[in-house]
């Protein structure tokens, strides 16, 4: 990515990581606060556009005259989670949990997770999660 200009969304772990391959103040690095990464990258304005992996595999499939492609950099990119947040002391978080463990446990967290993502989750890491 070096001497190339990089779409980001401002305030995103993909602005984080332009910066700490380009530099914090590089010009090549085009923040935006949102919505507007991927149009830079189609009409010209970036090279590329940094993004969380579902919403840039869903963008590339949605528009294949595009001819836009993921490429994945496990070096300076950390893999990334997303949960789910309750206020403290909620009478929710057991419940959830509970159900939570019981489609993990009877496989159709997995079945769900590959239909609408397309590929298998991280059990490992949804288990080692308090």
């Amino acid at each position: 990515m070096k001497n190339k200009k990089v779409a980001v969304q401002l305030g995103s772990t993909g602005e984080e990581a332009a910066e700490s391959i380009l530099g914090k103040n590089s010009s090549n690095i085009s923040k935006d606060k949102g919505g507007t990464t991927f149009l830079q990258v189609v009409h010209g304005q970036a090279d590329a556009a940094i993004g969380d992996e579902t919403t840039v595999k869903k963008y590339v499939a949605s528009n294949p005259s595009y001819k836009l492609k993921v490429i994945y950099d496990d070096k300076n990119f950390e893999p990334e989670y997303f949960g789910l947040m309750f206020t403290k002391n909620s009478k929710y978080r057991s419940t959830y949990n509970a159900a939570l463990k019981k489609i993990i446990d009877n496989g159709e967290y997995t079945k769900i997770y590959e239909k609408w993502f397309g590929s298998k989750p991280s059990l490992d890491v949804i288990k080692s999660r308090p």
